[in-house]
């Protein structure tokens, strides 16, 4: 294949993403053979049109005319990034499960996430940290809200699920989140099933 065909390839596929894009290796591989990909990756950082973020991750730099500077990507994506490459599946952690759900009203100042990789703290190329947590991978391969109140059941425990809880979080989800939770929740701990069962009792 012409390389020049594979680098135009590429950065038509850049161009169509939105700014903040988070872009694997192997996101290209469609374009061209794996040599080929990352010898215009590193072109498309000196141009600007790329920043690496972490070995392998790049995202599609988005600059912000008003405060006349590059923002730079969400944690969350370049998370679900790395995941990606290496195979995991990943979940927000127990304290930000807990904030999203309403039930601590508190913002985590670490980008914690349950994953069904190793443990693993990664630190970016721009200064972020990213801490990865292990979990059994069947409860974080279910759906991304069920995972969600999963973490934030075990950061409550067992004899913190009470009544307000299940109801905060009952209200939180809406029918369809209610019942893929269900469904869902027959890949976690018997005493986590119970309080799911609890939480959905309404549909």
């Amino acid at each position: 294949m012409d390389t020049r065909s594979v680098k135009a390839k590429m950065l038509a596929k850049i161009k169509a993403a939105k700014n903040g894009k988070v872009f694997i290796v192997k996101d290209f591989y469609n374009c061209g053979s794996d040599r080929a990909v990352r010898k215009y990756l590193r072109e498309f950082v000196a141009e600007g049109i790329l920043q690496h973020v972490y070995s392998g991750v790049y995202y599609k730099v988005y600059f912000c005319d008003t405060f006349n500077t590059s923002i730079p990507p969400f944690v969350h994506d370049v998370a679900e990034a790395i995941a990606k490459k290496n195979n995991w599946s990943i979940a927000y952690g127990k304290d930000k499960a807990l904030n999203m759900l309403g039930l601590d009203t508190q913002v985590p100042a670490k980008s914690v996430f349950a994953s069904s990789g190793p443990r693993k703290i990664v630190h970016t190329y721009d200064g972020s940290t990213i801490y990865f947590y292990h979990v059994p991978k069947e409860e974080v391969e279910i759906n991304p809200i069920s995972s969600m109140v999963v973490e934030s059941l075990k950061a409550l425990g067992k004899d913190g699920v009470d009544d307000k809880v299940i109801s905060i979080i009952r209200n939180k989800l809406n029918e369809a989140q209610l019942k893929q939770l269900r469904k869902d929740s027959g890949k976690v701990r018997p005493w986590m099933q119970s309080a799911i069962i609890k939480i959905t009792e309404v549909i």
